[in-house]
């Protein structure tokens, strides 16, 4: 994305393929499961206390630990949104191919006749 910027193209004039497809919905998707992973849920809570336990025995300061369990967690929600941006591109793909054969299909069964 940056580069286009670095040569005054705007996201607007930017070329559409799959890859920024996938790219803007990982977006999409991270800021959805991000949402939904509030730090004040009770489920959060309960896992950050569980990793804040289970770490601590072996030393770490709790403000290193809640940390470690942010990036953890930061982690995860990219690589869910990544998984859920690829299937969206997938479909996406699939879709097109469907498409195109319902409109090839009927003009090679015309041809054949």
């Amino acid at each position: 994305m940056w580069e286009y910027a670095h040569h005054g193209v705007s996201d607007r004039d930017r070329p559409v393929s799959l890859s920024t497809l996938v790219e803007s919905r990982q977006t999409v998707h991270q800021a959805l499961f991000a949402e939904e992973q509030v730090l004040t849920s009770v489920g959060t809570q309960q896992a950050f206390a569980t990793f804040v336990r289970r770490v601590g025995n072996v030393g770490t300061s709790v403000a290193g630990t809640r940390m470690q369990a942010l990036g953890l967690l930061q982690g995860v929600v990219r690589q869910a949104a990544l998984v859920w941006a690829l299937n969206d591109g997938f479909m996406l793909v699939c879709l097109s191919a469907l498409g195109s054969m319902g409109v090839v299909l009927p003009m090679r069964m015309s041809r054949h006749r």
